[in-house]
């Protein structure tokens, strides 16, 4: 079983907060499940 993030429930971080994120990999596997990893910019 794979985690899914739909929606609902307590946000990682504040509303409206100014996230700025830069695509650093990625992975796509079989059975559609996708690898991405962020990271912080500035």
């Amino acid at each position: 079983m794979v985690p899914a993030f739909i929606g609902g429930g307590m946000p990682c971080f504040p509303l409206g907060a100014d996230l700025r994120l830069r695509l650093v990999e990625q992975r796509a596997f079989r059975g559609g499940t996708v690898y991405l990893r962020y990271e912080r910019i500035g």
